[in-house]
């Protein structure tokens, strides 16, 4: 019963959806909300368009992620700087 602490910190590779709301990486900022484009022809990048200047750009899936860890993440983060 004690184990779930040892799933949670096994890597899983992430697979995504075209459509799918995701954050990552954009400009100055770390992390960015954005809708996942398409994937490129030799599935190393996806293309995301980011919310609020619908910039888009290539990022590697392996540094997006879902659009509820992202949320998560952002308000941890967030929380910290008010302390």
């Amino acid at each position: 019963m004690g184990r779930s602490s040892e799933k949670s910190s096994t890597k899983v590779p992430k697979t995504f959806s075209e459509g799918e709301l995701v954050w990552g990486p954009h400009g100055t900022f770390p992390s960015w909300p954005g809708k996942l484009v398409r994937f490129e022809r030799d599935g190393s990048k996806v293309l995301v368009c980011w919310f609020g200047n619908r910039e888009t750009s290539q990022v590697n899936s392996h540094y997006l992620k879902s659009l509820s860890d992202g949320l998560e993440d952002h308000h941890r983060e967030r929380k910290k700087l008010r302390k």
